[in-house]
C-alpha cells in the first residue's frame, strides 16, 4: 500500500497545516482534520477494492517466433459491491508494455475484458506470472496492489520457412507409398497376390471369384507399405553450441530442421524428429503424419543435451521407422 502523488501532496498539506501553521486556530484544525479523514478513509476503500476479484487470461496456446500475440484479461467482480478505478498490470514473456487499460467501474457480479498485444520472442515454453490488480479508489490518494493467480503457458514454436522444389524425389505409388523392389506381403494398400486361406485370415480378404475357380478358399495379400518416410536426427550436444551475432548454431539448426520437416510433410513424407531429451534423459522420437505440430512442439521444448552425435545416431537406429531416409543435422 503506497501513497499516490495526490496522497503525498495531501499528507504534506496536513503536516504543514497542523505543525507549521501558527497560530493553530479552530478553522485551521477543522480543515486539517477533514483532510486527514479523507486520507485515512481512502485506505480501507482501496484495500477492499482489490479483494474479491478474479482474473482469467486468454491467449493462443502456441504461436511462432516473432508473431503478434493478443492477450485478453477477463476480470470478474465476485463481491456485492462495485469496484472503481481498477488497473491491471500483466507480466508476461511478450515484448510489450503489458500494461492494460484502466477499468473505471466494475459493477457487482459483472465482468470486464481488457486486452493488449505483444510480440513473441524466441522459441520455448513461457509461463505468465500472476496478474497485478491495483486500485486507488475512491479518491486516488492511496494505491493498493494485489497479485491474482492466473497461470497459463505459451509455447513459442521455432521459425520455419517454405522451401521450394522437390528436395526428396522419392517415387510414390497411387496410394502415396514408395514403390520399391523386393516388396513383401503385409498390411498395405497395394495388391500383392493371392494365396490359400489360413486359419485366422479375416473374411473380408477372401477373393470369391478366385476361390470358385480354384475350388479352394483364396485370400488377397497386400504389399507391406514402405512409406517414403524421413527421419531427421538433430544434434543437441551442449559442447558444440556456439554463439554468434546474438544467436547460436543450435537455434539455426532448429529452424533448419523445422523447415525441412515442413517441406517433407507438405510433399507427403511422414517425418520423425529424433533427438535426446535432456529433461527426461531419454531419446525422443516425435513422429508427424501430415501435421507439423508434433515436430514443432518438440523443437520448442528442446534444450542442449550431454549426448554426443555418434552416440545419438547409434541409439536411434532401433527407434527409426523401417526404410526411413535419414537426415542428420
Amino acid at each position: 500500500m503506497l501513497l499516490t502523488r495526490g496522497g503525498v501532496a495531501l499528507a504534506g498539506l496536513i503536516l504543514y497545516v497542523m505543525v507549521l501553521s501558527v497560530p493553530a486556530t479552530a478553522p485551521v484544525c477543522i480543515v486539517a482534520s477533514f483532510l486527514l479523514s479523507l486520507l485515512i478513509l481512502n485506505v480501507p476503500y482501496a484495500w477492499l477494492a482489490v479483494r474479491g476479484v478474479s482474473v482469467q487470461r486468454e491467449h493462443p496456446s502456441h504461436v511462432r517466433e516473432g508473431t503478434d500475440v493478443r492477450v485478453a484479461l477477463r476480470v470478474r467482480n465476485h463481491t456485492r459491491h462495485g469496484k472503481i478505478l481498477l488497473c491491471l498490470a500483466d507480466k508476461g514473456p511478450l515484448n510489450a508494455s503489458n500494461q492494460t487499460d484502466q477499468i473505471p467501474l466494475l459493477a457487482k457480479g459483472q465482468s470486464e475484458t481488457v486486452s493488449y498485444s505483444g510480440r513473441a520472442g524466441r522459441r520455448g515454453v513461457y509461463r505468465f506470472a500472476a496478474c497485478s490488480v491495483e486500485s486507488s479508489s475512491p479518491f486516488g490518494l492511496v494505491r493498493t496492489r494485489r497479485l491474482v493467480d492466473a497461470p497459463s503457458d505459451l509455447v513459442v514454436y521455432p521459425l520455419y520457412y517454405d522451401l521450394a522444389g522437390a528436395m526428396f524425389p522419392f517415387r510414390k505409388s497411387y496410394s502415396g507409398m514408395t514403390s520399391a523392389p523386393g516388396a513383401r506381403p503385409g498390411e498395405g494398400a497395394s495388391f500383392f497376390g493371392l494365396r490359400e486361406y489360413r486359419h485366422g485370415d479375416p473374411i473380408r480378404k477372401i477373393h470369391w471369384p478366385s476361390s470358385v475357380r480354384a475350388r479352394a478358399i483364396m485370400v488377397k495379400e497386400f504389399e507391406e507399405d514402405m512409406h517414403s518416410s524421413v527421419a531427421i536426427v538433430l544434434d543437441t550436444e551442449r559442447a558444440s553450441v556456439v554463439s554468434a551475432a546474438g544467436d547460436t548454431n543450435l537455434e539455426v539448426a532448429i529452424r533448419v530442421v523445422a523447415s525441412l520437416a515442413n517441406h517433407t510433410l507438405v510433399n507427403g513424407h511422414p517425418t520423425t524428429l529424433v533427438y535426446f531429451d535432456e529433461a527426461t534423459k531419454a531419446l525422443r522420437t516425435d513422429r508427424a503424419l501430415g501435421d507439423l505440430t508434433p515436430v514443432l512442439d518438440g523443437l520448442a521444448r528442446l534444450t542442449p543435451s550431454s549426448m554426443k552425435p555418434a552416440d545419438l545416431i547409434a541409439v536411434s537406429g532401433a527407434s527409426l521407422p523401417w526404410h526411413s531416409n535419414l537426415i542428420v543435422t
